[in-house]
């Protein structure tokens, strides 16, 4: 028997198996980069795991600076 997996379904598939190991992949993007060696290695999978913002797990992001303008309040009138 032949099974011929394409990279996508390689892909979909360290997908699927990162998810049951416990790791949520809600909101997040996934890199994966694949490698070939000559070793006994064979083909090797880097997978990048970032928040859709940019940022890696661990990385906190900026805080926005939000500068509101001040209401002007008139001073109480004196009797």
């Amino acid at each position: 028997m032949l099974i011929k997996l394409r990279q996508t379904e390689i892909e979909e598939a360290l997908q699927q198996y990162i998810v049951s190991q416990g790791i949520n992949l809600t909101g997040k993007k996934v890199k994966i980069d694949f490698t070939a060696s000559r070793s006994s290695d064979g083909l090797t999978a880097d997978v990048d795991i970032s928040n859709d913002n940019g940022l890696t797990s661990g990385e906190v992001a900026p805080r926005a600076e939000h500068v509101h303008q001040a209401e002007e309040i008139p001073a109480p009138e004196s009797k």
